[in-house]
């Protein structure tokens, strides 16, 4: 009863004063009155009192009040934050009590200060630095629950978060020290003046819709839009502990905050889907060199998998490797081709990320270099390669290894990479941005094997399939027809190994190998 007589006064001042702007004057609990008898009804137990009673028992009020002084939070701010925590607090200390915890009040703090803190120990690791642990649990929870009260929708930016409670941990170590003095104690709304508008700023003028409507005279140019994703990726560099919690606003001044702008194109589903058409293009290339080698190695009564009796021959072991070799053309350069693609959709925004840039430019020069090598297998096997002293076709097993050695490396680190994750220049081999968001994530083992064998079982049939009934029907035209010669030319364009009608023959077949397995 006391309690609702309270709160009525407070609505008829509030009337009376006729305030714009309705506030109330107590929150859903009285945090006053806990330690009162008349207020041991409802919801108020035993274990919410002992935990609202547990942050006020430090001297001139408790924690929420010291932080209040000492950083400039506000006062509505600070009820409504000590009420979350207290009740927070005594949810998991009755839980705690019913299995039968020896020190429910103490686990609990434990267990809530590790929930809170979660994010933010692995967005210091992240970084490398050492987490700012400064007194006591409590105060450490309360700050934390202080800023996060009062970010809004900083909220949408976790990593901002763990930015603010790191430096304003740094800031409240440093006025501990120095015993700061209540004459020069900050205003009760400077971290909302000083801390959360400037950074709410960044993001407004980020967001056409806060903006004048331009849409009228001309489209939304998607590439530019910027959303809190866009700014929260600055909290993920070291670059931004060079700033503290009120001038890391400034940082966005003269930088770019986003960090991909979408260029849309029909090419972007090839690069999303890279690595399936890789693959499959890849294995064609494959399938074709071994039906040709098994067609230019058969006998003429040969059918069905007899065709394959005389692969290994010696007598055509210079065939053999060289079409085996030719698959690098296409390995090669499908190699190159992704690496412009990135460089075309993301623009100049690579040159933002150095490691990112150097690797991209690493790769091309690399891929680049040995297509070329692979291509003088086809066109010149038996041209000596001046610093081996051997031909092509005798110096291509060492060449492919040494094209192969940091692919296979790669490989392996994709493998690894709930390890290599944790060390960030490894990435820059495979040609990866630093990200902390799905850095960790990855499959089980078990669940690998499984999707694995499921996936080998497939393509293994699908590959069976397109040899026997798909490839090797046209090599032996294709063959015939590259070696006809053609002495009438009859039409506009002269052809050269029939060429417009080997690709006329194989195109229908390309585009059911790809699509088949859909």
């Amino acid at each position: 009863m006391a309690t609702q007589q309270r709160r009525e006064k407070s609505r008829v001042s509030s009337r009376k004063k006729g305030s714009s702007r309705r506030a109330a004057k107590d929150n859903y609990f009285d945090i006053q009155s806990f330690g009162d008898d008349d207020a041991s009804h409802g919801m108020l137990q035993a274990d919410l009192r002992r935990s609202v009673m547990r942050l006020d028992n430090g001297q001139n009020g408790g924690v929420f009040e010291r932080l209040q002084r000492l950083l400039g939070f506000q006062p509505a701010s600070v009820r409504n934050q000590k009420e979350h925590m207290a009740v927070l607090l005594a949810n998991k200390q009755f839980r705690l009590a019913q299995k039968g915890c020896a020190d429910p009040p103490g686990d609990a703090l434990k267990q809530l200060h590790k929930q809170v803190f979660l994010n933010y120990t692995k967005w210091c690791r992240f970084l490398s630095i050492k987490p700012k642990w400064v007194s006591d649990l409590e105060t450490q929870a309360a700050l934390f629950f202080l800023i996060w009260g009062e970010a809004g929708n900083l909220r949408f930016m976790p990593e901002c978060l763990c930015f603010l409670y790191h430096q304003m941990a740094t800031r409240l170590e440093k006025l501990d020290t120095a015993h700061q003095k209540p004459e020069f104690a900050p205003a009760d709304n400077a971290f909302l003046n000083f801390v959360v508008k400037p950074m709410y700023t960044v993001v407004a003028k980020m967001n056409p819709s806060l903006q004048k409507k331009k849409s009228k005279i001309s489209p939304l140019d998607h590439k530019n839009v910027t959303n809190y994703d866009d700014v929260n990726e600055f909290f993920w560099k070291p670059e931004c502990l060079r700033f503290d919690e009120t001038n890391v606003a400034r940082a966005f001044e003269h930088r770019e905050a986003k960090t991909f702008k979408e260029r849309r194109s029909l090419l972007n589903p090839f690069l999303a889907f890279y690595r399936i058409f890789f693959f499959l293009l890849v294995m064609l290339h494959v399938l074709i060199a071994i039906s040709y080698v098994a067609v230019k190695s058969r006998s003429e009564k040969t059918k069905g998998f007899e065709m394959y009796n005389n692969m290994f021959s010696s007598s055509i072991s210079n065939l053999r490797n060289q079409a085996f070799l030719s698959v690098g053309i296409t390995y090669a350069g499908l190699s190159v081709f992704k690496v412009i693609l990135q460089v075309w959709i993301d623009g100049v925004l690579i040159f933002s990320h150095k490691a990112y840039a150097a690797a991209l430019y690493c790769r091309i020069v690399w891929h680049a270099a040995f297509l070329g090598v692979f291509t003088c297998f086809v066109t010149s096997p038996n041209e000596k390669v001046p610093i081996l002293n051997q031909t092509f076709l005798q110096s291509g097993a060492m060449i492919t290894g040494i094209y192969a050695l940091p692919v296979v490396v790669a490989a392996l680190l994709t493998m690894c990479k709930s390890v290599t994750a944790k060390w960030s220049w490894l990435n820059v081999l495979q040609g990866t941005r630093d990200q902390y968001i799905g850095r960790d994530m990855g499959q089980k083992l078990g669940d690998f094997a499984k999707y694995s064998v499921f996936w080998g079982l497939l393509f293994g049939l699908k590959f069976l399939f397109n040899i026997e009934l798909m490839i090797r029907p046209l090599v032996i035209p294709s063959i015939e027809l590259f070696d006809l010669d053609v002495v009438e030319k009859k039409g506009l364009v002269p052809g050269y190994h029939n060429l417009a009608f080997i690709i006329a023959l194989w195109a229908p077949m390309i585009l059911v190998y790809m699509y088949d397995t859909q």
